[in-house]
C-alpha cells in the first residue's frame, strides 16, 4: 500500500514557512532580485505572477523575496494570495 505523504505534509497554501526555515531556489530568487528589485530600484514599478502546483512552495517563495529586498534594499512589496480565487 503506497502512503499519501502530501496529506502529512506541515506545509498548506497560504501558510508560508518562516523566513529563517526557507531553502533553496538561490537561481530563481537571484533572478527575482536582479530583474524586479533592480527595476523599482530604478523607479519602474513590477509585479510578478508566481503560479505551480499544490505545495511546491510559491507563498514561502513570494514571502521570501519580500523579506529579502526589504532587508537588503530597502523595497517594501506587497503580497496578494489568489489561491481558491477561481480566476
Amino acid at each position: 500500500m503506497q502512503e499519501n505523504y502530501k496529506g502529512r505534509s506541515p506545509f498548506y497554501p497560504g501558510q508560508p514557512v518562516p523566513v529563517e526555515l526557507f531553502v533553496g531556489r538561490e537561481a530563481l530568487i537571484e533572478r527575482l532580485m536582479e530583474r524586479g528589485v533592480g527595476q523599482v530600484i530604478a523607479g519602474k514599478p513590477m509585479a510578478f505572477y508566481v503560479q505551480g502546483e499544490y505545495g511546491i512552495g510559491k507563498s514561502s517563495l513570494a514571502r521570501f523575496t519580500q523579506w529579502l529586498a526589504a532587508k537588503d534594499q530597502q523595497v517594501y512589496g506587497i503580497y496578494a494570495a489568489l489561491g481558491g480565487r477561481g480566476l
